[in-house]
């Protein structure tokens, strides 16, 4: 188990006391310890990339729902929303994409086929809103309002994969 940080504190220094203290403190114990506070670390990091893959799902959810409630509001071409998001969680890797749909028409009464085209977001976690601008107004203002909460999430992923990219340079230089 881990040692609290003040019981570490009493190893620090030249005093008699501290040489006798680090004398009965064995390596093993050392490294022992490194590697359970790895091993934490690594579970904390990845419970918290979980939560923000959830937290992203959820405002991807509410997103859909406020479009198709949104849709009888409104009339001709306003009425047409376009856009859709989708979050995806492969490998370890973590994404908030945005798409816009196009629908052919199959001929002899089939249903029109959709076709995505995944909008690039550029530089940063955040989309530009300009590649949303021939959209309707109420279909942009909900892009905006859902783009705040993923550009967040976005930012807070990018962080938890750096640090955990330090851990595992971290836990190599531990390696015996």
């Amino acid at each position: 188990m881990f040692k609290q940080n003040e019981s570490y504190k009493n190893y620090i220094g030249t005093g008699v006391d501290q040489i006798s203290l680090r004398s009965i403190y064995g390596l093993l114990e050392l490294s022992s310890e490194s590697s359970e506070f790895i091993k934490s670390s690594e579970v904390l990091i990845e419970g918290e990339l979980l939560r923000i893959v959830i937290e992203a799902h959820k405002e991807s959810d509410l997103y859909w729902a406020v479009v198709r409630n949104s849709i009888d509001d409104y009339i001709g071409w306003e009425r047409f929303c376009r856009i859709g998001t989708r979050v995806v969680y492969k490998n370890n890797s973590f994404s908030i994409e945005w798409f816009r749909n196009r629908y052919v028409d199959q001929g002899d009464g089939k249903p029109k086929k959709v076709y995505s085209t995944y909008i690039t977001k550029g530089k940063g976690f955040r989309y530009s809103m300009s590649k949303f601008k021939n959209e309707p107004t109420w279909v942009q203002e909900q892009v905006a309002a859902s783009e705040e909460k993923f550009s967040m999430l976005r930012e807070r992923a990018y962080y938890l994969v750096k640090l955990r990219t330090a851990l595992r340079t971290y836990k190599r230089r531990c390696a015996p």
